[in-house]
């Protein structure tokens, strides 16, 4: 996250971006509800959330799913993610921090791993169980995702709700 924090104000794209980070995923997301109670009516201008969790980790891959998403968003998106053949598409989850949003009709683009060690919040999670290469493959990934929203409207971006 923080390498995309410094990278993609620097590309001068249009679309605005927000950065979000919180604390309480496995506690009922405390973090989400309370962002979620203070912004809600702000929704409905956001083209998508992309949550990035878990990914990067050395024995596995990293993994991307979509909710919420328009066919044609959907669509844009694993062709982004066809120039990144580590990346492996999986199905949806709605178990983490983004669901919050998809529940208020928010299109996700959910990053994490699979086939990894399940470590995570223990104390065997360390640095040593991440990648370099693959955070790096995440980052242009998502960079790669962004850009292609530069001309696209939230309503492009939903799933139709007829």
């Amino acid at each position: 996250l923080l390498a995309l924090a410094e990278l993609l104000p620097k590309r001068g794209f249009t679309v605005g971006l927000e950065w979000l980070a919180v604390n309480g995923e496995e506690n009922g997301g405390l973090g989400d509800a309370e962002y979620l109670r203070q912004r809600e009516d702000e929704l409905e201008h956001l083209l998508a959330v992309i949550n990035v969790d878990g990914v990067g980790q050395q024995l596995g891959a990293n993994s991307i799913t979509m909710l919420g998403a328009s066919r044609p968003f959907e669509d844009q998106v694993r062709k982004v993610r066809q120039l990144y053949p580590g990346v492996v598409w999986v199905d949806p989850w709605y178990e983490s921090d983004h669901s919050a949003f998809f529940w208020r009709g928010v299109p996700c683009i959910a990053l994490s791993s699979v086939g990894v060690a399940n470590v995570n919040h223990l104390p065997a999670d360390t640095i040593a169980w991440i990648s370099q290469a693959k955070l790096d493959e995440v980052v242009s990934l998502v960079t790669d995702v962004v850009e292609s929203l530069q001309d696209k409207s939230p309503d492009w971006c939903r799933e139709s709700k007829s």
